[in-house]
């Protein structure tokens, strides 16, 4: 009976946050509950596997369209956030989605959402003087006030772009000291 509870919960639990149209596929309560009515200890449980197998799938596809997610929203302003997501909804229809995760999945997924590696595509100077920088990934970046770097800057050098306890952000460019306050663009 705590079998029972325990998986019915984890399923609960990994489905409450799974997309629209899975769950309007099938409902995993429903096939709790068939797998309740199975008389044969053995077939019960095997349909008690087979929906925790189905439960976690779908844990991890949403796990990894949320990691995919911060990745390209990293750097963006909660309005250009806001009007990515809605472009998005138009084009697919599709509600976003969000999983828990266990302890150890939430503390690496915090720690990603903290910082972005790439490499420099290009870099431009604007008409203020401030460096641009277009990466490789294609995002691109400003650089802003308050930056502390001294020399040269090659395109191919491999950067790491840090959010900032007040909500900057800063690049630092790999084997190099000092670093550029920057601000995402695009």
């Amino acid at each position: 009976m705590a079998l029972k509870r325990s998986i019915a919960a984890a399923l609960a639990v990994s489905t409450v946050w799974a997309p629209a149209s899975l769950a309007r596929e099938k409902d995993p309560l429903d096939v709790l509950r068939a797998c309740r009515k199975i008389e044969e200890p053995m077939k019960r449980l095997a349909c008690y596997d087979s929906a925790l197998t189905d439960a976690e799938t779908t844990q991890k596809v949403n796990r990894e369209e949320r990691v995919r997610r911060q990745k390209e929203e990293f750097g963006l302003t909660p309005l250009q956030v806001e009007n990515r997501r809605e472009q998005e909804k138009e084009q697919t229809e599709a509600p976003t989605t969000d999983t828990v995760g266990n302890p150890a999945q939430q503390e690496d997924e915090a720690a990603q959402r903290q910082r972005l590696s790439s490499t420099i595509g290009e870099i431009l100077t604007d008409a203020a003087g401030h460096k641009v920088f277009m990466l490789t990934n294609g995002q691109i970046w400003r650089e802003t006030a308050g930056s502390h770097y001294r020399g040269i800057l090659r395109p191919g050098w491999k950067v790491e772009i840090n959010k900032t306890a007040l909500g900057g952000y800063k690049m630092t460019i790999e084997d190099r000291t000092g670093y550029f306050a920057v601000q995402r663009m695009r």
